[in-house]
This record gives structure tokens, C-alpha cells and sequence, in this order.
């Protein structure tokens, strides 16, 4: 406050000194302050770290408040205060107006200063907060001061060049005569402005993910240049100069050239957005250099639309014309998003932006001849006109990509660009229509059949009609097996309209609803009625043209199965389906035993994004479980209170006619297919991320940030692959029940193959069990063989050695005993070996594996309790609970001269391991008090925990599971489910 005081007492007197120019001073103050402001996170961790260091010294406390104070209060006042001052510095006496005629003249300036600082201050803490989080405060504020302080030099220099040319006569007399002839220009002006503010919207769009972020910036971008134009613009005298024409001229040809030319531009935009987001800050670089670069784009045409608006009317006039402008570009926009984009398409309208200022310099230039004068409106509409054609003819071979293919490596079919571009033009285009939201395309392969259709929205692949059609199926018949009677359905995001179809079909549904705020899908939807099953005609399916928020807030009904098909995060359309106040309204609209889907698509996430929606979600719905629904498509089913599924249930519900008739499309029919398609349980699913994950809420849009950042990750994400449980051999999966009480015939054998040829659907490693398991049963068919072998680049790299050590340990004869060293390093390459080969649907013999280690406890005591682990572990997969507690309890018997010395060296996981069995095996049985116990020791033992020496993943997910379960009551844990700590399961000291 002092330094803020100061500053407005120092401005007055220097400005009053004529010492320096009040627009100068605001202008330099300004900048000073934005930059202050932009370095304020990193002064204040500065300054933290100085608190910190001095307090030990004396007075060293006084000290760091005194550098703070001067840092991060006082220095930046001071400036604000001079920047204020100066902005708000008026005469103050009437003997000192003489001297400030200058200033007098140009006084109307200081309100569209205070307009733009207060608009851009309302936009940041009125919308820049509630959207993308107070992480945005600095760098809007600083951005704010900057453009403050940039508007005020360009003040200072327009005032002075305004003064030299407000002296002239022949000036304002030129503007006057000419102000008619302008004045028919306002609807071209702002047809101008709205077309070149739609392009690089939409270009905006291609290269950040559809981020609404942008929109504003451009937007205020615009506004800004347009102000600036009225304000100072490049002179009064009238815009038919020569510079005039060659400024329009120059500006219309780069804009047409980078149109052309635009399909390199953004590939190179990501890869340097790759390689900054890997440093600190390095978003902010990008986006501050993307506006840079791109927005000088909007912002020079934008100024030129103020300048000559400005020269319109008189200048008295300014005012009334700056908002008559403003009018005709809000008709102007609306005409352009809702009239002629739709109707000419957005690929013309880019080209708007390059023809309008080719056309307007042609214009400009034959005014000035009176020859020609006659022949300017004719001319400059022709080469509009002509300009306009060309960009449409041209459409196919140069434009295409950039607003048609915008993305081909999200669609998770093709592995180049050119190779997804030779198979896109293998197939013909029947429907293309642009929106404000971007493109959508249908492709048929099979033209004029149209068996074989393919929906595009935006270029991405979305859904076809021939070969996704599994993923409509699975996306269905899962929650209509385990809800059991669906009656009343609603679906966010309909697509080709093949997930609703086939849900419509069921006899038990008496209502679906479907929400797309798309109207141009309904037209795709009746396109795709041959996949539907002619969703548009059925009587229970009812369309609502609205987003999914504003349907909920306004619905009262209560639905048996929610499913939401808008799978990417990184698309603003999308991201706001992600929210926790949205999973709220979704649960606050379902029934008892309602189920809440959410697809997920991996293709451009990477594990921390997807790790905020699996927290997010499971913080609504902790009971999720993923399914995998093939082609690169997931499925989060969460429940908000925890739910059972009997096995003769589910077998019962599949086996039912009008699921059977589903499932036989896919090859899914056969017992129990379709549970194979689960590969977390809902006991799990949430506890897959830890407590800490960064949760995506309106308050704090987390994947407005990082989702963005992965939207051009190009390796496919860990995440599920990690959170696969069909790796192992007794996991809570539903199918877990079948595989260990019942064989797998031959059929189903076959039923399993054949959905990994033709879908690829199960990971390389489980599909390989599935083969090895087969060749056990028919080790003489012949095919199976080779499929084994294609399948050998999948087996566990572990096993090819385990078989060589074994089969030259044979070669030592019975009085011959091998060396120890040899028996211990084979023993470890066969337990390795068997890791990588077990999987819910096959388990390797270990009766060789276990003997090895009964008899290594006896010839190697020193780390007998590694090996009493081991076979802890061989006893947990076969179920053998009487061998599973006797090793586990041995393995941590204080009693070190029968079971040898605590030392965990051979293999330091090995506890980890074994405490994560044993905490499972009790939470299983319901006895969370013994399950506790586990996670003490596990604590006192320092394997879990900020001072843990090495972190087993298995482990930490059993002990949030067990606290999880323990420290929330059931009306507490949907919103606390991210606060849980390990100390709250540390036994307090006794005194």
C-alpha cells in the first residue's frame, strides 16, 4: 500500500515536471509491473527458501521480512502505483492547463485504457478462475499489465503523431468528404473480422485440442486491435495512401500463402510443444510463443479493421462508430457460424480473411485513379469471388488435411500419416458438413452399397460401421448383464448411434435417452440406420439437442445405466463430461443399483492424465472396474456403493435370447467371452492412483492442462497395462470364479482365439498363456503349433534361459550335485519364467519350481526367508491356504535359529510381495482388523511410506484399499476418498 501510494504521489510530479510523458510513463511502469507480476512464483520460492536459511542467524527474521516486504510488496506497489498515476493523472489546477493542451486533446484515450485494463481484468478473475484454476492468476495478471503497458507506449506515440497530423487542415477536410464513401463498407468490414477470428479459431483448434482457452485469447486479441485501431490509429489523413494498399496487399497474400501451405505448420507447432513441456514452465513459453507467432496474424488485420473504421465517419464520431462496428462483426459472426459455415463450409471461409484485403487494397487502388474509379466495386468483388472458388476447388488436394484429416494419428487404426492418407482416399466421401464445433465426414468403402461406413469427426476415426462394431457390443452388453433389467437409459455423446441402437433393441428398456449437442449428427445417425438398427425410428429413443450439463440440471429423471460416450479428455467438448461436479449429477440421477460408464479413449493420453479421470471418477463411484472394449477403447463401470455379482447370475443374464442375439455378431455368445473383456475389479479400480492424484473439478480443471499436454504423446500409456489383473492367477475378477472351479473347453479356446485374430484384443502375453494352455490340451494338432509360433515374440524372456539352466543341470549325474550358485540363479530364472507365464487363464506346473526352493532352504538357510516367500507366493496362486499361512508366518518369525536372519538381500521385494498377499488374503475375508495389522507392519517396517526404501505398487494399493475401507464411513468416502495418509494406521507410543 505505501508502495502503491508512493508510486501514484511520484507519477503526478514527474508528469507535472514534464520530465517525461504521462503515456511513456504508464506505458514503462506498466511493463515493469507485468513482468514483476510473471515473476512473483518464483520470487515468493525464493523468498521461502530465505526464510528458511536465515531465521538461525540474529535478527535474521528481520531480515527476510524486510526483503519480502521490498520484493514482493513494496517494489511491485511502487510501480502499479506510477502505472496508476499516470494512467488516471489529470490537471490540477486551472493555471497548469496551458501547458497540458497536449494532454487535454487526447483525455477521451484515458477511458478506452481504463475499459480494456478493466475488461481484461474482469475477464481473468471472472472467467480465466472459475475455468482453468487460480494457476492461471499470474500469468493472466501479468499478461494484463503487459498489454496494459504496451497499449500505453502506443498512446504515447499515437498522441504525438496524432498532434502532428491533427494540425493539418487538409486532414480533417479529406475525412469528412470521404466519410460517405466508407460508410458502405461497414458489413465487408466486419464480415472481414468475423471470418479471419473463425479461421484461426478453428486453427487453434487443430494444434491445441479444441482449448477454450484460446478462443478467448484470440478473441480478446481482436477486441484489443480493434481498440487500438480507434485509438491511435496510423494517421488521419484517409486509407487510399499507398502504404494503405501494400499493408492490405502483403497481409492478403501471407494469409492466402499460410492457408496453402498450413499442413507442416502444425506438426511442427507439437513437436516444439513436446520438447518445451518437459521443462518447467515450458507451457507457458509455448503459449506465450504460439500467441507470438500466430497472433500477430489476428492482431494486424484486427488493428487495420480500427484504423479503417476509424477514418469511416468523423473523428467526433469515434465512439458510435466503434460500437456500430462491433454490431456488424457480432451479425457478421453469427451469419458466419450458423449461416455460411454450415452452408459453404469452413474450408471457403478460411479464405474469407486473404480475399476481403486483396479485394479491399484492389479497391483502395483503383479509387485512387479516377480512371479507374468507376471499375472498383466490380473488380474487388470479382477477385472475392474468384478467390473464394479457388480455395473450394482446391479443397481436396491442399486443404484436406488441415480441416478434414486434422488428426490421423489419434485414430488408432494407422501407424503413419501416410499410410492412414493412402487409406482415406480408398474410400468416398458421401457427407461432409462443417459446424462451429469443426467437421464431420462419413466414408464409405463400398460405394454405392454403403455397407462399409466410417464416421469422422474432425478427422479422428470415431466409429465403423464393419470393423468397431465390437465396441458398440461391449459397450452395451456389459452393463445390461450386470444391471440385469435396464429400464430407463441415458447416453452422453451418441456417435453413429450403434451403442444406443443396440440398447434401444433390448426389450427391457422402455426409455433411452440420447444427448448430443450436435444437431449435425442426427443426420450421420440416420446415415448409420443399417448399423442402429434405425435408432431415429424407434419409439422408446428420444433425441435432446443439448449438452449433457444443461440435461441433467434440468432432468429429474432417475436412470438404471448412464453411459458417457465423449472419450476424450483433451477436446474442450469433452472435458467438461470429465468433471467431478458432473459424476456427481450423473450420480445424484441414478437408480439404487444404477451403473455409470465412462469410455475412455488411450489413443493421445498419457498415465498422469489418465490417472485424474480414474481419480476422479472413483472419488463419485468408488466401486469402478476398466473393461477393455477393444480398439484402443476402455470403459470406467463404477458403482457408489460396493455391489456383488454371483457367477450363476451373470451366466444366467448372458445365456438370455436377446443378449445371445447381440453377442453372436462379435463372436461373443459362448461362456463366459464376455467377462474376459474385464481387466480390473471394482474393488481395485480406484485404488489403482494414489490418494494424491490431481483431481479435474470446474474450481480446478486439471485436464484442461494436462490433457492437452499428452494430446501429442505418441507411446501408448503404461496405465493399463500395469492395472491388467488378468497377468495374474488369482485375481477379485469376476471371471476369477470360473477359471478356478472350471476347465476351458475347446470351444472356448477357439471362441478366445478367434477374437484376438480378427479384434487383437487381448495383451501379447495373456493371449500367449491362452495358446500355451491349449497346446496342453490338443499337443497334437498341428495349427496350434503354429500359432504358437507366431505367437513367440510374446513369451517371457525369462523362460528361454530357465530352459537352458534347466536342461544343463540334467547333465549332472545323481552322485554329481550341481553347484549351489547354479541351483540358486536357476531357480531364480524359473520363478521369472513363471511370472511372465501365468495368467488368469493359465498356470504353469511349479512342482518343479517348488521343490527347488524346499530344497535351497535347506542347502542356503542364510535367505531361507526369501525362499519361504516364494512358495508364499506359489501357495497364494493355487489356492493352498493351509501352505499359505504356514510360509507367511515363518517368513516373519522373529525366531532367527529356525528360520535364519531377517536379510532380504537376495531379493529386496520379497516382503513387499509377501505382506501385499498376506493384507489381501485377510481383506478377502472380511477381517479388516487382521488386514490392519499387516499395513502397520508394512509401516513399521518402512516398505511403504515417504521413507521406503523401494515402492512395490501392490502393496501401497492393498494398504489404501484396507484404509480406504476402514477410516471412511460409507456417507463420508465419495468426498474424502483423496485425504487418507499411512499415519493414520501407525499405532501411537505408549508412555
Amino acid at each position: 500500500m505505501i508502495g502503491a501510494c508512493l508510486g501514484l504521489l511520484w507519477s503526478d510530479r514527474w508528469i507535472q515536471s514534464g520530465r517525461i510523458h504521462r503515456w511513456g510513463l504508464l506505458g514503462w511502469a506498466g511493463l515493469v509491473t507485468g513482468i514483476q507480476a510473471w515473476l512473483q512464483p518464483m520470487l515468493a520460492t525464493f523468498m521461502d527458501g530465505l526464510w528458511v536459511t536465515s531465521t538461525s542467524a540474529p535478527f535474521g527474521w528481520l531480515m527476510a521480512a524486510a526483503a519480502t516486504s521490498l520484493t514482493l510488496g513494496a517494489i511491485p506497489g511502487l510501480f502499479a502505483g506510477t502505472a496508476c498515476g499516470a494512467g488516471c493523472h489529470s490537471p490540477l489546477s486551472p493555471s497548469n492547463r496551458p501547458q497540458h493542451d497536449h494532454e487535454n486533446r487526447h483525455h477521451g484515450r484515458l477511458g478506452w485504457v481504463l475499459v480494456t485494463a478493466s475488461f481484461g481484468f474482469g475477464a481473468a478473475y471472472l472467467f480465466f478462475h472459475p475455468f482453468f484454476g487460480l494457476e492461471f492468476s499470474v500469468p493472466m495478471t501479468a499478461l494484463v499489465w503487459l498489454l496494459t503497458g504496451a497499449g500505453g507506449l502506443i498512446a504515447k506515440a499515437g498522441s504525438i503523431l496524432g498532434d502532428r497530423l491533427s494540425s493539418d487542415p487538409e486532414t480533417s477536410a479529406d475525412t469528412a468528404s470521404a466519410s460517405g464513401q466508407k460508410d458502405r463498407m461497414w458489413l465487408y468490414l466486419g464480415i472481414m473480422g468475423a471470418s479471419a477470428l473463425t479461421v484461426w479459431l478453428r486453427f487453434s483448434d487443430w494444434v491445441w485440442g479444441d482449448i477454450v482457452f484460446w478462443h478467448v485469447c484470440w478473441s480478446c486479441l481482436a477486441l484489443t486491435a480493434i481498440g487500438l485501431g480507434f485509438l491511435f490509429p496510423s494517421g488521419t489523413k484517409q486509407p487510399q495512401s499507398n502504404g494503405t494498399v501494400w499493408g492490405l496487399g502483403i497481409y492478403g497474400l501471407l494469409t492466402f500463402a499460410l492457408l496453402y501451405f498450413y499442413e507442416p505448420i502444425p506438426f511442427w507447432l507439437v513437436d516444439l510443444k513436446q520438447k518445451l513441456t518437459g521443462s518447467t514452465g515450458g507451457f507457458t513459453v509455448h503459449a506465450f510463443l504460439y500467441i507470438s507467432l500466430f497472433g500477430g496474424i489476428i492482431f494486424i488485420p484486427m488493428y487495420g479493421l480500427g484504423c479503417l473504421a476509424q477514418h469511416v465517419g468523423p473523428r467526433k464520431m469515434i465512439r458510435s462508430h466503434f460500437v456500430r462496428l462491433l454490431i456488424t462483426g457480432s451479425i457478421a459472426w453469427i451469419m458466419l457460424r450458423h449461416v455460411l459455415i454450415p452452408g459453404l463450409g469452413l474450408s471457403r471461409m478460411a479464405v474469407i480473411p486473404a480475399a476481403s484485403t486483396l479485394a479491399l487494397a484492389v479497391f483502395l487502388l483503383l479509387q485512387q485513379r479516377p480512371k479507374w474509379a468507376g471499375m472498383s466495386r466490380l473488380a474487388s468483388s470479382i477477385l472475392f469471388v474468384l478467390m473464394v472458388s479457388y480455395a473450394g476447388s482446391k479443397f481436396e488436394h491442399a486443404w484436406r488435411l488441415a480441416f478434414s484429416q486434422a488428426d490421423d494419428l489419434s485414430t488408432g487404426f494407422f501407424k503413419t500419416k501416410e499410410h492412414s492418407m493412402q487409406w482415406a482416399y480408398r474410400s468416398d466421401q458421401i457427407y461432409y458438413r462443417e459446424d462451429p464445433q469443426g467437421t464431420v465426414a462419413i466414408h464409405s468403402y463400398d460405394y454405392p452399397e454403403d455397407s462399409q461406413l466410417e464416421l469422422r469427426i474432425n478427422g479422428e476415426v470415431i466409429e465403423r460401421g464393419y470393423v468397431h462394431q465390437i465396441k458398440p457390443v461391449l459397450n452395451t452388453m456389459i452393463p445390461y448383464v450386470l444391471h440385469g433389467r435396464p429400464q430407463q437409459v441415458a447416453i452422453f455423446g451418441l456417435r453413429a448411434g450403434m451403442t444406443a441402437g443396440i440398447f434401444a433393441s433390448m426389450p427391457t428398456v422402455q426409455q433411452l435417452d440420447g444427448i448430443e449437442p450436435r444437431t449435425s449428427l442426427r443426420e450421420v445417425i440416420a446415415s448409420f440406420s443399417a448399423s442402429n438398427g434405425k435408432l431415429l425410428e424407434r419409439s422408446n429413443f428420444r433425441y435432446h439437442p443439448v449438452t449433457p450439463v444443461n440435461f441433467l440440471r434440468a432432468s429429474s429423471a432417475s436412470y438404471d445405466v448412464i453411459i458417457n460416450q465423449y472419450a476424450r479428455p483433451w477436446r474442450s467438448m469433452d472435458v467438461s463430461t470429465f468433471t467431478l461436479e458432473f459424476y456427481e449429477q450423473c450420480r445424484d440421477h441414478l437408480s439404487e443399483d444404477g451403473l455409470m460408464i465412462q469410455n475412455l479413449q488411450l489413443s493421445h493420453l498419457d498415465d498422469p492424465t489418465i490417472e485424474t479421470v480414474v481419480a476422479t471418477f472413483g472419488s463419485v463411484f468408488p466401486q469402478t472396474s476398466i473393461w477393455n472394449i477393444g480398439h484402443g477403447e476402455h470403459v470406467l463401470i463404477g458403482t457408489a456403493t460396493p455391489r456383488s455379482w454371483p457367477m450363476e447370475t451373470l451366466q444366467q443374464r448372458i445365456q438370455q435370447p436377446e443378449v445371445q442375439s447381440v453377442l453372436q455378431t462379435q463372436g461373443l455368445e459362448i461362456w463366459p467371452m464376455l467377462l474376459t473383456t474385464q481387466i480390473t475389479s471394482f474393488e481395485n479400480g480406484f485404488h489403482l492412483v494414489p490418494d494424491e492424484s490431481i483431481m479435474h473439478s470446474i474450481e480446478f480443471p486439471s485436464l484442461r492442462v494436462t490433457a492437452t499436454r499428452a494430446h501429442p504423446a505418441p507411446d501408448k500409456p503404461l496405465f493399463f497395462e500395469d492395472a491388467n489383473e488378468q497377468f495374474q492367477a488369482n485375481p477379485p475378477l469376476l471371471l476369477s470364479e470360473y477359471s478356478r472351479h472350471a476347465d476351458w473347453s475347446m470351444d472356448q479356446m477357439r471362441a478366445l482365439s478367434l477374437l484376438q485374430m480378427d479384434q487383437q484384443f487381448f495383451e501379447p502375453a495373456v493371449f500367449r498363456s491362452i495358446v500355451r494352455r491349449w497346446l496342453e490340451s490338443s499337443p497334437e494338432e498341428t495349427a496350434l503349433h503354429l500359432l504358437s509360433a507366431t505367437t513367440s515374440n510374446a513369451e517371457s524372456e525369462w523362460a528361454f534361459e530357465a530352459a537352458r539352466l534347466r536342461s544343463y543341470i540334467r547333465t549332472f549325474s545323481a552322485e554329481e550335485q550341481p553347484p549351489l550358485d547354479l541351483i540358486k540363479q536357476t531357480t531364480y530364472q524359473v520363478l521369472m519364467a513363471y511370472r511372465g507365464q501365468r495368467t488368469i487363464f493359465h498356470q504353469p506346473n511349479t512342482e518343479l519350481l517348488s521343490a527347488m526352493l524346499q530344497h535351497l532352504i535347506e542347502a542356503d538357510p542364510a535367505n531361507q526367508r526369501v525362499y519361504r516367500m516364494n512358495l508364499v507366493e506359489l501357495a497364494w496362486d493355487k489356492q493352498d491356504d493351509a501352505s499359505f499361512q504356514q510360509y507367511s508366518k515363518e517368513a516373519f518369525d522373529p525366531d532367527e535359529t529356525l528360520f535364519g536372519p531377517a536379510d532380504f538381500s537376495a531379493d529386496p521385494l520379497a516382503p513387499h510381495r509377501t505382506l501385499s498377499l498376506m493384507a489381501e488374503y485377510w481383506w478377502r475375508r472380511g477381517q479388516l482388523d487382521r488386514a490392519r495389522d499387516i499395513c502397520i507392519q508394512a509401516v513399521q517396517a518402512r516398505y511403504i511410506g515417504p521413507d521406503a526404501t523401494f515402492h512395490d505398487p501392490a502393496l501401497e494399493r492393498v494398504v489404501r484399499k484396507i484404509l480406504f475401507a476402514m477410516d471412511l464411513t460409507a456417507e463420508t468416502k465419495n468426498e474424502n476418498a483423496n485425504q487418507l495418509e499411512l499415519e493414520s494406521i501407525t499405532p501411537t507410543p505408549q508412555n
